[in-house]
């Protein structure tokens, strides 16, 4: 009898320091992170197996750091004095010792080529990954420095435009990022050099009035910058300015830009109140004003035998979602509203899906749709996509596996009538999903499995 008390005195007390494990952690509010002329550090989490740093993710507003487990910040120094990298323990709701939260200069986004990597229509692009290096000692205390990119850029190097970029919309996040403090900085590193010393000059309100003019067509309206990888999907102010290089842009009817895109932006970030999202936003075909083709180089009066940063006709933007792999895409022209060069539908749109379409919650968004004030807007598959891009996209080096709405329902089915030993090894999957240093290794496994299948 004493023996048994012992032991269920053992199993409670076990329980009691599972439960404390399980559900106490550490939580910093992300929207609040700093005040006006503050900076905030890279946030990262570590594995062990292999010995890895990750961002840590924000989910619904907050970092969240389970109790035991480490959260790291990243800071940059002042001139002449080395990175900091800080480690924090999250012991009964609180950081040991205290997080940093504020660093002493903004961090520095960078552009890395891959030149062996092809992509985009007939393979004519290459790949670029934005993002940071941190710099931070292995288990031998030797310093290597760690790559980690934020955005995918697909871009073709002789005619300096990009076919799409490519990012992560994570779950639960919209309308609780960081307040933006500070001007817009853009970025022309991964441009040739002639290029980079000129992209702002193409850009210039007084060059676009003055090309406008010499051609003949009477607008208001200018070329801007339109983000693929929107600052609007981004929780951090760092991760935002990762979003500010040329790279990462087409040239978008500004008009547009803040109408009927801003709509499709805000229809794609609220999908990801439900999942995260694979996002991918690129351009396509070639804008012409009568029969002449539009290149941003064109507008400074340079006609180089290879023009610079095609104005594209289209612009798409589609997502995948993690958990129920269904793609959804955007298709709409770059469309100029003073200009009477748009009366009809552009005969490359992909057609309209209403079965794709109908479930949009969004009415702005649905009175966009084949509107001709609002550059024709189209959703459809990811099939209809390609068909119209001529080219697939990929995720990590695998294909994109999109599943349509018939094909998920099929899904679902299946599951339900699958042995109990699936299920249970979803639900164990889904159980180390809450363990800290499994969280990240959890979420990168399913995120290749969801992709690979």
């Amino acid at each position: 009898m004493e023996i048994l008390r012992k032991l269920s005195l053992v199993i409670f007390v076990a329980f009691l320091f599972f439960f404390k494990s399980v559900l106490c952690s550490c939580k910093i509010e992300v929207k609040n992170l700093v005040t006006k002329g503050a900076v905030e550090p890279l946030f990262l989490s570590k594995s062990l197996n292999p010995e890895k740093y990750y961002f840590n993710i924000p989910r619904n507003g907050f970092i969240t750091v389970e109790n035991g487990e480490d959260l790291y910040s990243f800071c940059r120094q002042t001139k002449g004095k080395p990175p900091v990298l800080t480690r924090s323990n999250c012991i009964n709701d609180k950081f040991d010792p205290p997080i940093n939260t504020v660093c002493p200069q903004d961090q520095a986004p960078i552009a890395k080529f891959y030149n062996s990597r092809s992509c985009g229509q007939n393979l004519e692009g290459r790949i670029f990954e934005i993002g940071y290096e941190l710099i931070a000692p292995d288990k031998d205390n030797n310093k290597i420095v760690h790559f980690m990119p934020l955005t995918t850029v697909c871009h073709n190097k002789y005619l300096e435009s990009t076919f799409y970029s490519q990012h992560v919309l994570y779950k639960g996040n919209m309308g609780k990022s960081m307040k933006t403090f500070g001007t817009e900085y853009w970025d022309s590193s991964g441009y040739d050099e002639n290029t980079a010393d000129n992209v702002k000059k193409y850009y210039n309100d007084t060059n676009e009035k003055a090309f406008f003019k010499k051609i003949n067509l009477n607008t208001d309206d200018r070329l801007s910058k339109g983000h693929l990888n929107p600052n609007g999907d981004q929780p951090f102010q760092s991760w935002k300015k990762a979003t500010y290089f040329y790279l990462n842009q087409v040239p978008q009817w500004q008009v547009f830009n803040q109408n009927a895109w801003e709509n499709i932006e805000y229809n794609v970030k609220k999908q990801s109140d439900k999942a995260d999202l694979i996002v991918f936003t690129g351009g396509h075909g070639q804008f012409k004003i009568g029969a002449r083709d539009v290149f941003m180089s064109n507008i400074t009066g340079s006609y180089d035998t290879v023009p610079r940063i095609q104005v594209p006709k289209l612009i798409w933007k589609l997502f995948f979602n993690v958990e129920t792999r269904h793609c959804l895409a955007f298709v709409i022209m770059n469309y100029n509203f003073g200009s009477d060069a748009f009366e009809k539908r552009d005969p490359e749109m992909c057609s309209d899906r209403d079965d794709e379409c109908k479930n949009l919650d969004d009415k702005r968004l649905k009175n966009n749709i084949n509107n001709v004030n609002a550059g024709f807007l189209s959703c459809c598959s990811y099939k209809e996509l390609t068909k119209m891009i001529k080219y697939e996209l990929n995720h990590e080096g695998a294909p994109l596996k999109c599943l349509t709405s018939d094909e998920i329902h099929k899904s679902e089915n299946d599951i339900l009538a699958a042995p109990f030993s699936v299920g249970f090894s979803a639900f164990t999957y889904s159980f180390s999903k809450t363990k800290g240093k499994n969280k990240l290794i959890y979420q990168k496994f399913l995120l290749n499995l969801r992709v690979q299948q």
